[in-house]
């Protein structure tokens, strides 16, 4: 901008003075921010330092923050425009005015899903990319910055009505496309009676082929509810509060005899917090049964009512709601976890672990090709594979977080799985022993210094140290050689031990290394493995059968041989 536009401008804005302006730049301090964070576009030839070298048919493109190509330096020099050339003028107010409108938008919504097709392809069709467009429509040819200021904020009006639109969740109180249900039509075929109706209500894609293989185990028909449609992670009191009076719960809990809540607890939040409503037409008619695979409370932002919340519900388990509601856990460490973090004392939690099934699917292309040679492992964050890899020059085909690499067969091609824990159990570590997958494993001794040395920070061990340890209080056995708090973890659970090989230091996974796969799989866990958990199947549905019996069901046989499961 040249200075007699400056002036022009300056003559037309308010007396609010401005913040000051850098030495050598030519925006404020507030601009400057403004155009870090990617809400302020920029010429792509002149006016306004460039974010590209080449030219474009437009006069503008938008500069998104993670796309910056130009150094600092070049952002400090402002180019002088050709004689006799057009361009958009921006007030400096509006910029600020759009970048105080900007940081008011919650972060969540600053990056939300497209708003309109049309701006699908242009800076992620974030908030911040439909805001800028907005400053500069409405700041166009040097109209009054006044009536800048309405057109802007009626644009951002729009843009966050739209975005609320996109990103609103339905309450699912009626059947309907936006609220999903998935039957389960597979014990159709074997011509059961089916008694009783069973609900899973869960995220996990992993605890819903396990709950499928349990309940199709014991001739149980069990649908399917993923809770992300009604809420996201960490469900709020509010939400709650919402789903309970807008019909969700009912609507839910009107058609199964039994709900169960899998992986992440508060997705089922207002169905728990419904069992504590005065008014009982209101309350959950489902028997409830609570299966913590995960954390009780992952991502829940306001703690306090929350444990309010389950310190009630746990009590009251133990008296009016003992044939109500129903607590069972996967791993070892969520009974400990809760008790900790609520300070209350549980009913009897069974530990049903899942049962290790998982399907094959082809191993995808884009990634290393397999190898008895190679290790593999599942990048996630943390850098202990970038250190074994670069320092330690140990092979490993390291799948990147999230993608898909075909189940557990296919690992069967590598020597074996390096698992470095980043939650105290997991679902592949059950499959993986039960497809005979030889895993290996730090030492409670080494995982604690791959901690301690900023490593592999995303488990905590020392936080098993706060529970009970000591021998009489210790509900569980222990590995010998590990300290009492592994016991709190299935990696180091003396019945999966034996399936297992622990590395106490890199150097013995660098020796590791070098051996054949043949060699360093000396407990034959690839044949062994499986046999295991074939037997340890029928402990796990034998646990499952006595909490149905727990829950005033049995497990009989019909006139014609086959198992049912009938009320008593």
């Amino acid at each position: 901008m040249s200075t007699a536009d400056w002036a022009r401008t300056k003559n037309k804005m308010p007396a609010r003075p401005l913040a000051p302006v850098r030495r050598g730049s030519m925006y404020t301090a507030e601009q400057e921010m403004a155009i870090e964070e990617g809400l302020l576009a920029t010429p792509t030839t002149y006016g306004y330092p460039s974010t590209s070298s080449s030219s474009s048919s437009s006069s503008y493109a938008p500069l998104h923050p993670h796309s910056h190509t130009h150094s600092h330096a070049q952002s400090q020099q402002p180019q002088t425009p050709p004689p006799n050339s057009s361009q958009w003028t921006l007030s400096p107010w509006s910029l600020m005015a759009a970048y105080r409108l900007y940081a008011s938008i919650p972060s969540k919504m600053r990056t939300a899903p497209a708003l309109l097709p049309s701006l699908s392809s242009a800076s992620s069709s974030s908030v911040p990319f439909a805001v800028s467009i907005a400053a500069h429509l409405v700041a166009v040819g040097g109209r009054r910055v006044r009536i800048q200021q309405l057109l802007l904020t009626a644009c951002a009006a729009l843009v966050l009505a739209l975005v609320l639109l996109t990103t609103a969740r339905p309450v699912c109180h009626h059947n309907s496309s936006s609220c999903v249900i998935i039957p389960d039509d597979s014990v159709e075929s074997v011509a059961m009676p089916v008694h009783p109706t069973v609900l899973y209500y869960n995220t996990h894609g992993g605890c819903n082929q396990n709950m499928r293989g349990v309940m199709r185990s014991l001739g149980v028909k069990v649908d399917l509810f993923n809770p992300k449609q009604v809420a996201g992670y960490g469900m709020s009191a509010s939400r709650a509060r919402y789903l309970i009076e807008s019909g969700h719960v009912d609507f839910v809990c009107s058609r199964y005899d039994i709900i169960v809540i899998g992986d992440t607890i508060p997705h089922g939040r207002a169905l728990l917090e419904s069992l504590l409503e005065k008014d009982t037409m209101k309350q959950c008619r489902s028997k409830i049964v609570v299966e913590m695979t995960n954390r009780f409370d992952w991502d829940v932002s306001d703690k306090a009512a929350y444990y309010n919340t389950i310190s009630a519900l746990v009590q009251l388990s133990k008296t009016t709601l003992k044939d109500k509601l129903f607590w069972v856990a996967n791993n070892n460490v969520e009974k400990a976890f809760l008790e900790h973090k609520v300070g209350v004392s549980m009913p009897a939690v069974r530990v049903l672990r899942p049962l290790g099934v998982a399907p094959e699917y082809p191993y995808p292309l884009d990634l290393p090709e397999p190898s008895t040679n190679l290790f593999a492992a599942r990048q996630h964050y943390s850098t202990v594979y970038s250190v074994l890899k670069r320092k330690y020059n140990i092979p490993i085909a390291v799948f990147p977080f999230g993608h898909k690499y075909g189940g557990p067969k296919n690992l069967l091609r590598f020597k074996a799985f390096i698992d470095m824990p980043y939650e105290y159990s997991t679902m592949k570590l059950y499959e993986n022993i039960a497809f005979g997958i030889p895993m290996i494993i730090p030492t409670p001794r080494f995982l604690e210094e791959l901690y301690d040395t900023g490593i592999h920070k995303m488990l905590n061990p020392y936080i098993l140290q706060n529970f009970p340890v000591s021998p009489d209080m210790l509900p569980f056995k222990q590995v010998p050689e590990f300290p009492a708090w592994s016991a709190y973890m299935d990696y180091y659970a003396p019945e999966f031990a034996p399936f297992l090989y622990y590395v106490d230091s890199y150097e013995q996974l660098k020796n590791m290394s070098g051996m054949s796969a043949a060699e360093l799989d000396s407990k034959n866990v690839r044949v062994e493995g499986p046999l295991f958990y074939a037997k340890y199947r029928e402990e796990i549905l034998g646990g499952w059968l006595e909490l149905f019996r727990d829950m005033g069901y049995a497990y009989k046989m019909n006139g014609e041989g086959a198992n049912i499961m009938m009320q008593l």
